[in-house]
């Protein structure tokens, strides 16, 4: 839209030389080149140049202005031609020439070699606010050539030449052309060689569409463009271009700049035509945009003090008039061009913008409210928006349709109306954060399960933190439930306000509940490897109470009674049987984590496998079992109680003092009084056998003739179990 007369609210400066030269020279000929492409008639300066260019002149000014015409002009193919020419010495190109260059290449999809020219661009110079935001887009602008939203169609009253600025009235529609009509056809301004812009009005009528101007009130011989209205239709806000001459001392000056207007609505015309007093002949202000209330003006201007290029302000009506207008800041503004601003019913801002990162040209952007300003700026993705210009947006009341203009490959000429259609509502998604306390003292639960689901949301995970954060439609509906070891379960019915301004908090209050929480999560090798398949028992009083299967989480949860003992147990085909004692006695209600209590890790029965037991001790040089060695058999005799599929072979280890042979005599009756221990207890013989290895296994350096001392001779002194078949 830069490339647009009434868009850019460029200051015009038209030179006539008062002194004569020859047309034939080629220096003349640059002269008249220059002067065409200084007062924006870039298609004259086109031909002006290219046969300058022809001539032999072809230093870099001149591929410079051939470049810019055709891209003002939206000629992007030769504009890339050029723009190529120019940067391929590097040393003749500026940095503008080549961020130039990679936007054009936006604007015909190439955007790989658009990042590359920007990484170039980084290099050269020291990247300003808005610049930055194009260097590495393309994993940003991939993100939004896959956002698709709504549907857009050619209006079928475009012409050939511009047409934009559709906005909805009095059951038809307004939009701005520039089309030749009647006694304005010879009317044409140079950017284009178009005739000059009128508003104009189209209805449906006897089956078919009834174009006219919309008002001779109104449209006169200079631009008139993008209007609005406000709610009852009675005041309308336009744009118009207006002059100025200046003399210089060599020159004459014509300076065109932008103004907004208002007029009232009398009978079937408009009347009191009103400049708007924070207009200037300074700078330009336009694209008229009024809030629902009447009370707010949005429009664009040029004026001193903003962030470059166009910028989006406001003006609010008091009742002295109105006031001065204030800059949207940084948030909505750039250095780059800010333009045609859209207030809807949902306090939401519409507008186009170079500055944000698009996929080409001007794209459409909502600024969302947040607070007393904007937050969350969405780029609206295709197909409302192109690689080329996509600007004057407007929505319907009902959010559902609404219309906007591009200058896309594929309309009817120049800029065209395109309608938009929506399957839903357009609205956007605002946060919304969970927060999950107690309800008795106020404090943060973590780690409870939340789950929400709604029509268009659905969230079933873990508040780790005690809350969470995401974004609901405005308006939807959805039902909370959340459950966590020690509370009741929470449900609610909960609906999204319809309109905020700010991040909603949506606070669920927890009501303790009297119960134990038996939990835990069983593991394969280490913590960070659940086990499924593995098959939890829960005794009570050597009463089976209840059963469950480990899934991929590895976790189990059960109730518990109060004041009972428990035996949980643990098994796996091809692991050890794993049995754990938990108790509620003496314990206030609330979770009874096993992980904090026991090791879950489950071992992999192997054949040889060693499993190292607490030593079984004897009185000196004898082999009866004393009262305090039937105790740990007796854990011994549970083990294979507990994992019948195995035959062990259980080893005695004596230490290197004393004769070998006594300690290897002495061990094998030891290791024979244990086994028969064993079989006494209700283990089958078949599935014990007993081996003595004396001194012959030592675990350390002990040996004859070392002295150590007491606690290593210990180590070797020890009673093993060892893995000797599997059935």
């Amino acid at each position: 839209m830069a490339r647009k007369l009434l868009p850019c609210l460029i200051l015009i400066t038209l030179s006539i030389s008062v002194t004569s030269q020859s047309n034939k020279s080629l220096e003349r000929k640059r002269a008249r080149a220059n002067i065409s492409f200084i007062s924006l008639s870039y298609l004259k300066a086109i031909d002006q140049y290219q046969y300058i260019y022809d001539s032999g002149q072809r230093d870099s000014l001149i591929l410079q202005r051939l470049a810019i015409s055709n891209q003002k002009i939206g000629n992007m193919e030769d504009a890339s031609i050029w723009y190529k020419r120019l940067c391929a010495d590097m040393s003749k190109a500026t940095s503008e020439d080549i961020y130039q260059y990679a936007m054009v290449l936006k604007e015909l999809k190439q955007y790989e070699r658009a990042d590359s020219l920007m990484n170039k661009y980084s290099e050269m110079v020291h990247i300003g606010k808005s610049k930055q935001y194009f260097i590495n887009t393309l994993p940003v602008i991939n993100t939004i050539l896959s956002t698709g939203r709504g549907a857009v169609s050619e209006a079928v009253y475009n012409t050939e030449n511009s047409d934009f600025g559709a906005v909805d009235y009095d059951g038809g529609i307004v939009f701005a052309s520039s089309r030749a009509y009647a006694e304005f056809e010879q009317r044409k301004y140079n950017w284009k060689n178009q005739p000059f812009l009128d508003l104009y009005s189209v209805k449906e009528g006897f089956g078919t569409l009834m174009l006219r101007q919309f008002s001779e009130n109104i449209n006169s011989r200079f631009h008139e463009g993008p209007v609005c209205f406000s709610e009852d239709e009675n005041e309308i806000f336009f744009t118009r271009n207006s002059e100025k001459f200046t003399k210089g001392s060599s020159e004459v000056e014509k300076v065109s700049y932008l103004q907004i207007f208002s007029a009232e609505k009398n009978g079937d015309d408009w009347n009191n035509i009103t400049l708007l007093p924070f207009n200037s002949e300074e700078f330009s202000c336009g694209h008229p945009s009024i809030t629902p209330d009447g009370k707010r003006l949005y429009f664009v201007s040029n004026r001193p003090g903003g962030f470059g290029g166009t910028d989006i302000y406001y003006s609010d009506r008091t009742e002295t008039g109105w006031a001065e207008p204030v800059n949207l800041g940084e948030k909505i503004n750039t250095p780059d061009d800010e333009m045609f601003p859209f207030y809807d019913k949902y306090d939401r801002l519409f507008f186009s913008s170079r500055g944000h990162i698009g996929i080409g040209g001007l794209d459409i952007f909502c600024a969302l409210p947040y607070k007393n300003g904007y937050g969350k700026i969405i780029n609206m993705g295709v197909p409302i928006n192109s690689e080329r210009d996509d600007f004057s947006f407007f929505l319907k009341d009902d959010a559902l349709s609404g219309y906007m203009a591009s200058n896309r490959i594929g309309g009817a000429g120049d800029d065209d109306v395109y309608n938009i259609d929506f399957p839903q509502p357009l609205i956007f998604p605002q946060l919304m954060i969970v927060r999950i306390f107690d309800k008795k003292d106020n404090s943060p639960i973590v780690f409870a399960d939340l789950n929400i689901k709604g029509k268009e949301v659905v969230i079933d995970t873990i508040a780790s933190e005690g809350r969470i954060a995401y974004e609901a439609i405005p308006g939807s509906e959805f039902n909370i439930s959340v459950d966590k070891d020690g509370y009741k379960t929470y449900k609610e019915l909960y609906k999204f306000p319809k309109s905020t301004r700010d991040t909603l908090y949506k606070d669920l209050f927890l009501t303790r509940e009297d119960r134990y929480l038996l939990k835990g999560i069983v593991f394969l090798d280490s913590i960070t490897n659940p086990f499924s398949g593995v098959k939890v028992s829960l005794f009570a009083d050597d009463i089976s109470i209840n059963d469950t299967v480990t899934d991929y989480n590895g976790d189990f949860l059960w109730t518990l009674n109060s004041n009972t003992d428990y035996t949980v147990q643990f098994e796996k085909k091809d692991f050890f049987t794993k049995r754990i004692d938990v108790t509620t006695k003496g314990r206030k209600p609330g979770i009874i984590d096993v992980n904090k209590m026991y090791n879950l890790k489950l071992d992999k029965i192997e054949l040889n496998a060693i499993v190292e037991i607490p030593n079984i001790y004897y009185d000196l040089g004898k082999s009866d079992i004393r009262p305090d060695a039937a105790k740990e058999l007796d854990n011994l005799v549970k083990f294979l109680e507990e994992n019948i599929q195995i035959v062990i072979e259980l080893g005695s280890h004596t230490d290197s003092r004393g004769k070998s042979k006594y300690n290897q005599y002495l061990s094998q009756k030891r290791a024979e009084s244990a086994i028969r221990y064993l079989i006494e207890n209700g283990i089958d013989k078949s599935r014990v056998k007993a081996k003595g290895y004396g001194e012959s296994r030592l675990k350390n350096h002990c040996k004859n003739g070392v002295k150590c001392s007491e606690s290593l001779h210990q180590e070797n002194r020890r009673t093993e179990i060892r893995i000797v078949d599997i059935k």
